[in-house]
């Protein structure tokens, strides 16, 4: 019991509380400069000697934040954060948008049958009707 009363007599906790408000400021300032569509596909989960890492979900959204790193800085200075460098971490098992792949199924054969409706007679529509009786 005398171990845990010495971490609290620290200034262990409040060391972690801090670091765990620079990321949150840092993730809250982030996902400001980003479309809302993106923001369940980006996280900060570190800050280390003012470089920013970030977690998102695919690579095409890391392309982005490359591309984009530039003005990400440039703003993270204005609003007087202390961030000299953005990296980028892929991690697709964080993905958290999920897609009904029976919806997307769906999707894509009403609009077959869409196509299909709109075509005359011709050997284009013979294959389409073929296709969507499997």
């Amino acid at each position: 019991m005398e171990p845990i009363k010495k971490l609290f007599q620290n200034d262990f906790f409040s060391n972690i509380k801090k670091k765990k408000e620079q990321i949150d400021a840092c993730d809250y300032q982030l996902k400001k400069l980003l479309p809302i569509s993106q923001h369940s596909e980006v996280r900060v989960i570190n800050l280390m000697d003012q470089i920013m890492i970030v977690e998102v979900s695919s690579n095409v959204m890391a392309n982005q934040l490359k591309l984009l790193k530039p003005k990400f800085l440039k703003q993270f200075s204005a609003d007087n954060l202390l961030i000299k460098d953005l990296k980028v971490k892929v991690n697709p098992n964080k993905s958290q948008l999920r897609v009904d792949r029976a919806k997307v199924k769906n999707l894509g054969r009403s609009q077959l049958e869409k196509l299909a409706q709109k075509l005359n007679s011709s050997p284009l529509k013979q294959k389409l009707s073929k296709i969507l009786k499997k």
